[in-house]
């Protein structure tokens, strides 16, 4: 975005100096034919000499036509600065005063003990959970509606944020603990804006550095419903994306996922996992995770029914506090009981 909005005023102040320098060399060519015409006149100047102080003019004038390609390669130089400034300015992942506990062989049992979140400091709360427990491999349905706390309780169970208060326990350790290079090869998590770089489609598959074989990537693929598309491509796995501009928005989700399955993860957790999917590919990749989710404990935070099947408990969140938990079956017809009101009919004799 840094980049974005330093090209635009970049273009900006290039195209405002080269009129101000362009409109100067006129004036300048202008005034030395003037001021060269009535020297001629008064005899002091030949024709022959205000030929060639107009070609020395314009030769020293010709400088300042650089100056504004000078001003905007500046303004990228600042602009980077700027952002290798804030790059080195955040925090460290791994602060050489801390050491970590490794757990390179995580189960998935998760224990949330009195947890408080908040956004911002002086905000209200965004999630308050007193108690709650994910057994190891079980398989989870968030539900609630927008603005209830799903998103942001995942991304507390992925540990990419920490709560203000209480405490997240994966195996009996709390999440800050787990050394950070266990956490991301255990822990898969989908969010809902899925980041793409510039690189290759290999590049943007391989985070983990894994040494996965063109084979394997094309495997994950075939079970997001890209397979089929990057076969075709002629560069295939080479296929250039330039962030997210030439990418839509279910091959950028299916990207996001490929990269989840690749990672072969103890914990996974997504996040609306099948939005920006057609029908077709939302059977496929649903298929494919009722047999690839065997064994791992998955919480899957989501509006659409079909995802449901790939459940057994219902976690139902409201205002970031859990209001329902249970047996996904008796939730779902809780639900619809609760739905048909009761009609009175008043007869009049």
């Amino acid at each position: 975005a840094t980049m974005a909005t330093s090209a635009v005023q970049s273009r900006q102040l290039s195209n405002v100096m080269s009129q101000i320098v362009s409109s100067v060399q006129k004036f300048a060519y202008a005034g030395v034919i003037i001021v060269g015409v009535y020297l001629i006149n008064a005899g002091s100047l030949t024709v022959g000499g205000l030929i060639a102080c107009t070609i020395l003019s314009s030769r020293a004038l010709m400088p300042m036509g650089q100056v504004a390609g000078l001003l905007a390669r500046w303004q990228h130089v600042r602009a980077a600065m700027e952002g290798l400034d804030g790059i080195m300015k955040m925090p460290v992942e791994r602060p050489a005063d801390r050491d970590y506990v490794r757990a390179p062989n995580i189960g998935g049992a998760y224990r949330l003990e009195d947890l408080v979140y908040r956004h911002d400091a002086d905000a209200a709360p965004s999630v308050i959970i007193p108690a709650l427990t994910l057994n190891q491999g079980e398989k989870i349905s968030l539900l609630g509606g927008n603005g209830a706390g799903k998103s942001t309780l995942l991304r507390l169970l992925a540990g990419l944020t920490d709560p203000q208060a209480g405490a997240v326990l994966l195996d009996n350790l709390s999440l800050s603990q787990i050394d950070p290079i266990d956490r991301r090869r255990q822990i898969g998590y989908l969010p809902q804006n899925v980041a793409l770089f510039q690189g290759t489609l290999r590049d943007n598959l391989l985070l983990d550095h894994g040494l996965h074989s063109d084979d394997e990537l094309l495997t994950a693929l075939d079970a997001v419903g890209l397979g089929t598309y990057v076969r075709r491509h002629a560069r295939g796995l080479d296929l250039q994306i330039h962030s997210n501009a030439n990418v839509s928005g279910g091959q950028k989700l299916a990207i996001g996922l490929a990269r989840v399955i690749l990672q072969d993860p103890s914990v996974v957790l997504l996040d609306e996992p099948t939005s920006a999917f057609d029908h077709l590919t939302e059977e496929k990749v649903i298929a494919f995770m009722r047999v690839w989710l065997e064994g791992r404990t998955t919480v899957i935070s989501t509006h659409k029914r079909e995802l449901l099947g790939l459940t057994r408990r219902a976690i139902v969140m409201k205002d970031g506090r859990i209001v329902r938990d249970g047996d996904l079956l008796k939730i779902l017809n809780a639900a619809r009981a609760n739905m048909v009101q009761p009609v009175s009919v008043q007869v009049v004799v």
